[in-house]
């Protein structure tokens, strides 16, 4: 009969349930989310630090107690030395960070300024003198190591600085593969700004399009190899296309990276995917205080120099009649002090060009005459269409003529 007179209940009044399940489904949503907030958020990282803490005689001094802070979020860790004194670090963020190592019977050593380069490791060693852990000792870890001494990889990184103050066409920030060590790839772009296959090129081709390129294939080597061989990785994440190998199916904005790593031979067996360059990009993050920044580039037809050597037939004067504007924003902060950030971009790019070519064209007459007998057809509306109107630049009129010869 309970189980009767339940079921009765449930079909008269179906409106009071409603408002129940709705205020559990959002009570528990709202529940969950906070569980999800307050839980640590690690990106996928690849950068590492690693080193022996030493005596002032060079013995290695177990269980001594390393922290390690990043300046910019404030999230510490720490690690404790093994017998022979190391300590490691993994999964790091590019940024700057501060060291702090100490021990019982020596004086605190506080390294500042140290800088990490995107999926990159690096090596630092810590000497401790001997005195009371109250008395510290402060030293500089170099904002950039002049040599890194991790692994016998070549490469380099390109910071976030460098890929807005560099030229780079269509905003593109793969356009500055091409500065690294061993990375070749001269001729891969026209007098006109277009991508240009290298000798053993194939596939989609480089970007002519910005970051809006579908697949966009950079038309590098790496140490003589093709560049349908070279690896992509955005946040520790494959972007390779799925069809067309060396090809990266998403191109981030100028705004969004934070660091860049490319590394061209010898590198770890780990990024062994493909053979050739392997590209590391390290999207930014917020930190613990409200960044932002802007960017815009009006590009306007006025502004353009003439070119006195003429259009396509050399026979006027002419001017680069492109209209090109690009523009970017990023924002990033703090949602929970030293626990949880929020970093959006935002990009956008519109271009209206001219291009010249060479052909037989209707004239006004003819046009005239179609859409006048055709009304309605499919010709007249091809013929009508005020697009399809060639601007014309010279015209060269063809006229018969008659060739005498003596017999």
């Amino acid at each position: 009969m309970q189980s009767t007179e339940s079921r009765s209940s449930v079909i008269q009044n179906p409106k009071q349930e409603r408002p129940l399940a709705t205020a559990i489904f959002c009570w528990g949503g709202a529940f969950l989310l906070l569980l999800i907030s307050a839980l640590p958020i690690h990106a996928q990282f690849g950068a590492s630090l690693a080193g022996t803490v030493l005596d002032q005689t060079g013995a290695a001094i177990p269980k001594a107690t390393v922290t390690l802070t990043n300046s910019s979020t404030q999230a510490i860790q720490i690690s404790t030395t093994n017998d022979t004194g190391a300590y490691h670090f993994s999964e790091l963020e590019p940024g700057q960070y501060s060291l702090v190592a100490t021990a019982a019977g020596f004086k605190t050593n506080n390294v500042t300024d140290l800088a990490l380069e995107a999926e990159t490791p690096r090596n630092v060693n810590i000497t401790l003198q001997p005195g009371a852990t109250t008395e510290s000792v402060q030293v500089n870890g170099d904002l950039v190591p002049l040599l890194q001494t991790a692994d016998a990889s070549i490469g380099t990184t390109i910071d976030s600085a460098q890929i807005q103050r560099l030229p780079t066409i269509g905003s593109d920030p793969y356009e500055l593969l091409r500065t690294a060590p061993g990375i070749t790839g001269d001729g891969a772009r026209s007098g006109s700004g277009q991508a240009v296959f290298l000798p053993n090129g194939a596939g989609p081709g480089g970007s002519n399009s910005g970051i809006f390129q579908t697949e966009n294939q950079v038309q590098i080597a790496a140490a003589g190899q093709r560049q349908a061989d070279n690896n992509f990785m955005v946040d520790g994440v494959s972007v390779n296309s799925l069809t067309h190998g060396g090809s990266a199916v998403v191109s981030p904005n100028e705004e969004a990276v934070g660091e860049m790593n490319i590394v061209s031979t010898s590198f770890d067996a780990s990024d062994g995917r493909n053979s050739g360059a392997q590209i590391k990009i390290v999207t930014k993050s917020g930190t613990d205080s409200l960044h932002g920044s802007l960017f815009g580039l009006y590009d306007e037809a006025g502004l353009n120099s003439v070119n006195k050597w003429g259009g396509p037939s050399g026979a006027l004067p002419t001017v680069v009649d492109n209209d090109q504007r690009s523009w970017a924003a990023s924002l990033g902060g703090p949602i929970v002090r030293k626990k949880l950030f929020f970093f959006v971009s935002w990009a956008g790019f519109t271009t209206a060009n001219n291009s010249y070519t060479t052909a037989y064209v209707e004239t006004p007459a003819y046009r005239s005459a179609v859409v006048a007998n055709r009304a309605g057809g499919v010709s007249a509306a091809i013929l009508g269409a005020p697009i399809v109107v060639p601007r014309v630049l010279a015209c060269m009129i063809a006229l018969p003529f008659l060739t005498l010869q003596r017999l």
